[in-house]
């Protein structure tokens, strides 16, 4: 079976929050790629398409000239307009493998699996690029959604995927995280609420090294 992994997301991966102000998002987003960061989600469930479209074609040569990923969520169209890396869909946006069919080949594809080890597997069989397991925490963004223990993750490994873990991913436990076997994380509020979003994102970055290495 042939994977889209191309550059699947690694280390801390920039999740955005609900911003209307698009100048205000990319320098964010700037501060965090020179922080460290590994890959960039658009993510706005409360924007207008237009808004969507706008934020989307402001990022992507951000990401781009950073070299890192740029993934737009649940949006293929806008996905391949602003030339995106990627697309990642959650459980109300289509089966995996109808979607991944109708994406370019180079395009990777990411699925929101939650904590459920039968959905990764349907999207490793659809060729994604990486599964996001989560809420891992109580988060801002995940308002009541239901935890993924951090077994799932290593588990989830076990079956060779490419995991992504989020929901609320902090200082805190993202050591913890890394050392569950997760290869990239998600993050929102650790770093947009951040008074120095490139040092929150540098001090997320190395806390993510320390327990993907066990030290």
């Amino acid at each position: 079976m042939q994977v889209h992994q191309g550059h699947a997301p690694r280390g801390v991966y920039v999740i955005t929050p609900d911003w209307s102000d698009t100048a205000r998002l990319c320098k964010t987003v700037e501060q965090a790629l020179r922080g460290g960061a590994g890959a960039v989600q658009l993510r706005n469930k409360t924007a207008s398409a237009a808004l969507r479209r706008e934020l989307a074609l402001a990022l992507a040569p951000i990401v781009r000239a950073a070299g890192r990923p740029f993934f737009v969520d649940n949006d293929l169209e806008l996905a391949i307009d602003a030339g995106a890396d990627g697309l990642h869909i959650g459980r109300d946006d289509g089966d995996p493998a109808e979607v991944r069919a109708k994406l370019p080949s180079a395009m990777m594809l990411g699925v929101s699996c939650y904590a459920d080890l039968q959905r990764v597997q349907v999207a490793m069989k659809a060729e994604a690029a990486y599964v996001a397991l989560g809420a891992i925490a109580a988060s801002k963004t995940k308002v009541g959604a239901a935890l993924a223990p951090l077994e799932r993750i290593t588990e989830a490994r076990r079956l060779g995927a490419h995991v992504a873990a989020s929901g609320g991913i902090d200082r805190d436990n993202i050591a913890r995280v890394a050392a569950a076997g997760a290869l990239a994380v998600g993050v929102v509020s650790a770093i947009f609420d951040a008074q120095d979003p490139q040092r929150a994102t540098a001090e997320l970055v190395a806390r993510f090294a320390m327990g993907a290495t066990g030290t």
